[in-house]
């Protein structure tokens, strides 16, 4: 579910100095350079309210500084302000309308705020800038699929398909919207297709047998409310956590976990959604969980280290970390802790 594991790890307080040494050159220069550099320190602890009233100032006296801008819509963005997020990415694309991160942003925007059918024009927008960026494929599968969720209609995900080409995730987009019409044959075509492109893709390897499955018990009729299943849930949250709606993510989760109690996976990622919503009690209780179902999973340890250095407790955040490292060399040097 978690492609990247180092999405686990929190923010580390790395900026502590470079805010200190910002601020000391605000104070000495006043200049928008030096105040935009100590919002940007700000931003990078998490301290989003600060941050707005320096970029406000910035604003104020250069109304064309369009990377304030673009910080600002962040911060509102953060702070799940989303019309005052919309409002300033527009400012940024009214004046660099070739900004495809300020498009790519705003259409997330508007679809955590239920304007489905404009977040699918802004991303048809962000690839039309830049075909490059797969994210915004994507974005527009998790779009699409909300739209139509309850029709039949699935033209829009093959023209995404056939202008991505080789992109693993639109495939797979597409493999999970036949899925849940009950296509069965034809999704197991292209959850195909998404493991040629990418082997690794464990997401699609799930599709993959939960469809062959679905198919055998069927005997090749279209089976009826299929999006019942577990599994659909759990893809679905995999879709939201990639474009960071953890509060969704963590519903769908839930759900899959009560359907299916024998997949401790699915608490890890439960665990991930209630960390990035701040709710680390939470996330604590639920990487325990998941240690309940495999000890020697490292994410679930490197998850609790990252929540037991924001809860300052750091022996145990060490002892976890470490655990993680030694059951997973590669993560070594993941998190900024130190051996004694």
């Amino acid at each position: 579910m978690v492609k990247d594991k180092s999405v686990l790890l929190g923010r580390p307080n790395l900026f502590i100095k470079g805010l200190e040494m910002s601020e000391k050159n605000y104070n000495d220069i006043h200049s928008i350079s030096s105040r935009y550099n100590l919002a940007s320190d700000l931003i990078n602890i998490g301290e989003y309210e600060k941050a707005i009233n320096e970029l406000l100032d910035i604003i104020d006296k250069d109304p064309e500084h369009i990377e304030s801008r673009f910080m600002l819509a962040y911060c509102y963005d953060q702070r799940n302000i989303l019309d005052k997020a919309i409002k300033e990415y527009r400012e940024v694309i009214k004046r660099d309308p070739v900004k495809d991160e300020a498009t790519y942003n705003l259409s997330f925007c508007m679809r955590r705020s239920g304007d489905i059918k404009g977040a699918i024009e802004e991303l048809k927008e962000t690839i039309r800038i830049n075909p490059e960026m797969e994210k915004a494929y994507l974005s527009l599968i998790l779009c699409l699929n909300e739209k139509n969720q309850y029709g039949n209609d699935i033209q829009d995900f093959v023209d995404v398909v056939n202008v991505s080409k080789e992109i693993a995730e639109t495939h797979y987009g597409l493999a999970s919207c036949l899925y849940l019409k009950g296509r069965l044959e034809d999704a197991i075509e292209e959850f195909k297709k998404t493991l040629r492109i990418d082997p690794t893709y464990e997401k699609a390897e799930i599709g993959l047998k939960n469809c062959k499955n679905d198919l055998e018990k069927s005997s090749g009729k279209k089976v009826k409310h299929i999006g019942s299943d577990w599994n659909i849930h759990y893809l679905t949250a995999g879709y939201l956590i990639d474009n960071k709606d953890f509060n969704k993510a963590e519903d769908e989760l839930r759900i899959a976990s009560s359907m299916n109690t024998e997949f401790g996976k699915i608490h890890t990622c439960i665990a991930f959604c209630l960390q990035e919503q701040g709710k680390i009690d939470e996330a604590i209780k639920e990487y325990d969980s998941a240690l309940s179902f495999d000890a020697n999973d490292p994410l679930p340890h490197l998850g609790l280290a990252a929540c037991l250095l924001k809860q300052k407790k750091h022996k145990p955040a060490k002892e976890e970390y470490f655990e993680a490292v030694l059951l997973d060399p590669d993560l070594e040097g993941c998190m900024f802790i130190e051996k004694e």
